[in-house]
């Protein structure tokens, strides 16, 4: 493997013991349905919310080189 390729596995496995994770920029069908049933909101409110929430990490929240180092 090469060296790029390790740092980015070791950059996964931080994240992962850091209790951070990936997530798409736009929620998924399967994503919006369990919203819907854990919150009991409408589709357009668990989309809402959940972009909301990426926008307020990718504002507040620490970049890469934050997290790794």
């Amino acid at each position: 493997m090469s060296p790029l390729g390790q740092r980015a596995l070791d950059m996964v496995e931080y994240m992962g013991k850091s209790g951070l994770t990936t997530a798409p920029r736009e929620p998924t069908d399967d994503m919006v349905a369990a919203g819907m049933q854990a919150s009991g909101g409408t589709e357009t409110q668990v989309r809402a919310i959940f972009k909301a929430m990426i926008a307020a990490y990718d504002a507040d929240g620490p970049g890469v080189s934050d997290v790794v180092g």
